[in-house]
């Protein structure tokens, strides 16, 4: 717990120092960080592809341009990166490097575009929303206060089990509990900066949908590690998993975000 506690303080003051501190590249360039360890992670978790690590660091570098290519290079240049990608499957799959099945093939595109994009949401959101600097904060405050509370109504509360082939210690009970902390995190955050002005029912509505959408992040998640047989995506953060597992919720959540701000034009 003591490991946990210190992770996620050292975590929250570097997020403060991206958000406030480096310039728009800078942010780019920390998220593709994350990007490519996040693909790294969802390849290497396959006991099949993982093995291979040729295949690993062309999936983490493809990750990794993801974010670049949302600000910079548009959906045209994102077609063409998974038409590479496609290829260089066929070309290890010919050479009988990597034993591709289907459920193989989906997950590659999934770790190299999906988690990827999603997760650029979140930078989406910091650069280009009126007050990006505070806004980026509600999917955050949404998906973590999320956890935290669904974590205590299913230990206090729960007795009947959410998704117990995917998640055992799930709880109807704790996810009701989410719901009500999705709520709590976007208030939290409207009452702390007034920058922001999104109107009452909004945030509510915000919450308690957001937080539903994280906790289907959280699943997905889940579903993915528990098909490859695995605890955790890495050991990146002591006490709290890799990439993967520290933003599963944000994931969702924050793409969920700037559809909403989209639609009150704040982006």
């Amino acid at each position: 717990m003591k490991q946990r506690v210190i992770t996620g303080v050292v975590g929250i003051i570097i997020f403060f120092i991206v958000v406030y501190c480096l310039p728009v590249e800078g942010i780019i360039g920390v998220f593709s960080l994350l990007c490519g360890i996040a693909s790294y992670e969802a390849i290497h978790i396959n006991s099949e592809m993982g093995k291979n690590k040729l295949y690993l660091a062309i999936s983490a570098l493809m990750g990794a341009m993801i974010p670049v290519t949302v600000v910079h290079l548009g959906f045209e240049t994102m077609l063409i990166m998974a038409a590479v990608y496609t290829a260089v499957m066929v070309i290890f799959a010919f050479s009988k490097k990597i034993k591709f099945n289907l459920g193989r093939v989906l997950e590659s595109y999934i770790g190299v575009f999906g988690v990827t994009t999603l997760l650029s949401s979140v930078m989406k959101i910091l650069i280009l929303a009126e007050e990006g600097m505070v806004v980026v904060l509600l999917p955050f405050a949404m998906a973590w206060c999320t956890d935290i509370m669904a974590q205590q109504f299913g230990i206090h509360f729960g007795k009947h089990k959410l998704c117990p082939k995917i998640s055992p210690k799930k709880t109807v009970e704790g996810s009701v509990g989410g719901i009500l902390g999705g709520v709590l995190g976007v208030f939290l955050v409207s009452l702390l900066f007034k920058e922001i002005s999104i109107p009452t029912m909004t945030l509510v509505l915000m919450g308690a949908f957001g937080s539903v959408i994280a906790q289907i992040g959280d699943l997905s998640m889940s579903l993915l590690k528990r098909l490859n047989g695995v605890k955790d995506f890495s050991n990146l953060f002591p006490g709290h998993g890799g990439v993967l597992d520290r933003f599963d919720s944000v994931m969702l959540a924050a793409p969920f975000v700037e559809l909403v701000l989209r639609s009150l034009g704040i982006m």
